[in-house]
């Protein structure tokens, strides 16, 4: 969500998913380009499962019921997300000891990163429309701005019926 229909940051934020079929140990991954967050010990994403790393976690987890701060919803995260165009990179660590002296050191690497625009084939919808933006598939290229899909927030309200009388003033003779 990189730009909420009321323009307001606290409804920020970046979803990941894990779709492999292993829990994935968090510990030490980061956000590190376009917004920045870095995740601690304990923090854990089981097959299928989502968790969201928010603008203002207390925030949203009191609007939406199924995120919980600290199990599912995570953050404060610094940085904003551009309400045109950005690059969100997710990098996990990597710890080497160097050959030459010894010393253990850690390089982030690049696990997975997206560029988004607000315009060209990017779907509408998520900029600034009330969707937020979402990758179609999780095994796409999401480079492509076609493997990516305003979300559907139709659920989210319900029909009302509305009736409409028409009173006209009577006619002259």
């Amino acid at each position: 969500m990189y730009q909420h229909a009321l323009r307001d940051e606290r409804f920020e934020y970046v979803e990941l998913h894990n779709q492999g079929t292993r829990t994935v140990s968090l510990a030490g991954w980061a956000f590190t380009d376009g917004i920045d967050y870095t995740f601690g010990e304990g923090v854990e994403l089981a097959p299928g499962d989502y968790l969201v790393v928010a603008c203002e976690p207390n925030f949203l987890g009191a609007i939406y019921e199924s995120l919980n701060v600290g199990e599912n919803l995570f953050g404060p995260y610094t940085g904003s997300l551009n309400d045109h165009t950005d690059r969100i990179r997710l990098s996990y660590p990597l710890v080497q000891t160097n050959a030459a002296n010894g010393q253990t050191e850690v390089h982030m690497v690049t696990a997975d990163e997206v560029t988004y625009y607000d315009g060209g084939r990017w779907p509408v919808w998520a900029d600034g429309q009330g969707a937020s933006l979402e990758l179609r598939d999780p095994r796409s290229d999401n480079r492509n701005p076609d493997a990516w899909a305003a979300s559907d927030e139709s659920g989210k309200t319900a029909w009302q019926q509305l009736s409409l009388i028409h009173i006209s003033e009577p006619t002259r003779p």
